[in-house]
Parts: structure tokens; sequence; C-alpha cells
């Protein structure tokens, strides 16, 4: 369960680093 936690914290900081990337840009 913690390990699960962990990597849906890891997808939703690794999107929001996307996200930003590409506001940054636009």
């Amino acid at each position: 369960m913690f390990l699960c936690i962990l990597w849906l914290r890891a997808c939703v900081e690794y999107l929001n680093h996307r996200i930003s990337m590409t506001h940054s840009h636009g």
C-alpha cells in the first residue's frame, strides 16, 4: 500500500513537472 502511494506521488510530480514546462514554453 505504501509503495502504491509513493508511486502515485511520483507520477503526480512527473505530470506537474511536464505541465509546468509546457506552460513555461507556451
